[in-house]
């Protein structure tokens, strides 16, 4: 490694201790997702009616992207970055914003779908109904999460 640092100009280190940084910075709120899930579900495992299970499931994905993100982004200006590095990193956080925004409507859609489609009972003898509804729900959800990409990728253009 002090060969590395040895050919390195000031800027290049100061650039290299910064990426660390940031990196260190994601893992530590990587590691606090996992600890507040790990705590979400212990308490969503009491409830009997699922509603908060399927919040944290559905939520659950996200999050490992958006707690990192807002992490590095709230991070990125405090830390010591060379502009030639500094300006794409925050056209790219920018693009996970809005990806991750994405990202969190679609759960919600999916949560949305799942605590309408807890209504029906499709193991009854007379289920046409529910079937009905659950299909209708089915289309409903992906056209809305189409609709939800579409305006998502627009936005990142």
């Amino acid at each position: 490694m002090s060969t590395l640092t040895a050919v390195m100009s000031p800027a290049q280190r100061s650039g290299l201790i910064a990426v660390a940084l940031l990196a260190g910075i994601a893992i530590a709120a990587l590691i606090l997702q996992r600890i507040v899930f790990a705590l979400l579900r212990r308490v969503a495992a009491k409830h009997v009616d699922g509603v908060l299970a399927a919040v944290v499931h559905r939520a659950s994905a996200p999050s490992r992207f958006i707690f990192p993100l807002v992490a590095v982004e709230l991070a990125l200006p405090d830390v010591a970055i060379p502009i030639w590095f500094k300006e794409p990193a925050e056209r790219l956080l920018a693009l996970c914003i809005v990806a991750a925004v994405a990202w969190v409507v679609i759960a919600l859609i999916g949560l949305a779908v799942d605590l309408a489609k807890r209504r029906y009972r499709i193991d009854e003898d007379d289920n046409l109904r529910a079937r009905q509804a659950e299909t209708r729900l089915d289309i409903l959800s992906r056209t809305a999460t189409t609709l939800v990409v579409l305006v998502g990728l627009s936005a990142m253009l």
